[in-house]
């Protein structure tokens, strides 16, 4: 049994919390509001896009801007802060786009810098800034893809650094597991990656648990969605032809279990029509693993 996150939200406007894998204390997800996203001009690595009313997130010097619209319903202000694995099919224009027939929208702002670790969004890529205009329900950190078994001290350090930053204005650190490779990846000669998919997958889910747990943040199965889908429904392409990063498939049942951990609900509610390069019964059959999926 999932724990409610999202409380009576159309009754009382107010989020509860989310809760770590392992914790038993809910932190607050933050105040919602009724603004949209406004995003900036061209250049630079940040980028925003809302759906609601006037107000909400501001996005920085990106080459994606904010999009408003009604008000009326409440918001959940997300920024996610990753590397391609997080841009490519653009993860979280997805999670927006899920949210748009239900309560909350997402308002949604991105960091991504290609092949990023946590450690250099600690240090150089705007990420840090980005967190500290607050205004943030929640942060989302993606690692790259190999950080957390090749640098795994690294990889801690910096998770808590970018976590006392997200704390510093209020908002919930969820972390993105990411997937293992695809078989036969090359990634598999070298001893750090366990040197199968099941040995990969179970080491990036003991790190980003192991992050969860020490910020007292919540981890997103993303991964283990992934496991699932692969083992169960093995005509559904997730990994594109480098075998790592995703398929529009693959970023699609990503942004389902996003959608799910964020806002505490078992469904997605009337999701929007799958989007392109995916079918319907494909992108229905990713949302039931993903509503399948504990966290």
């Amino acid at each position: 049994m999932r724990p409610g996150i999202f409380i009576a939200i159309v009754a009382s406007l107010a989020l509860g919390g989310l809760v770590a894998c392992g914790q038993t204390t809910p932190s607050p997800l933050g105040p919602t509001s009724s603004g949209g996203g406004s995003g900036g001009g061209s250049g630079g690595a940040t980028s925003s896009s809302g759906v609601g009313g006037t107000g909400g997130a501001t996005g920085g010097g990106g080459s994606g801007g904010g999009s408003g619209g009604s008000g009326g319903a409440a918001e959940l202000h997300v920024l996610f802060v990753g590397n391609s694995y997080t841009s490519v099919n653009d993860l979280p224009g997805l999670v927006r786009d899920l949210s748009i027939a239900g309560n909350p929208t997402f308002v949604v702002s991105s960091v991504t810098v290609g092949g990023a670790t946590l450690q250099n969004h600690v240090d150089s890529t705007g990420a840090m800034a980005a967190i500290q205009t607050g205004g943030w329900d929640a942060v989302v950190l993606q690692g790259q893809s190999v950080e957390p078994l090749y640098q795994p001290t690294t990889f801690q350090s910096a998770a808590v650094a970018l976590d006392v930053e997200i704390d510093g204005v209020g908002a919930t650190t969820v972390f993105f597991e990411t997937w293992a490779r695809a078989p036969g990846h090359a990634v598999y000669n070298e001893t750090w990656s366990g040197g199968t998919p099941a040995a990969m997958q179970a080491g990036l889910r003991a790190a980003y648990q192991a992050a969860a747990v020490a910020t007292g943040g919540v981890m997103a199965p993303v991964g283990d969605g992934w496991e699932t889908t692969l083992a169960n429904h093995p005509t559904l392409q997730l990994h594109s032809g480098d075998g790592s990063h995703p398929t529009m498939a693959g970023s699609y049942l990503a942004a389902c279990v996003f959608y799910l951990v964020l806002t505490g609900q078992q469904t997605i509610p009337a999701p929007s029509p799958a989007p392109t390069g995916l079918s319907e019964s494909d992108a229905a059959t990713l949302r039931a693993v993903a509503e399948a999926t504990p966290w």
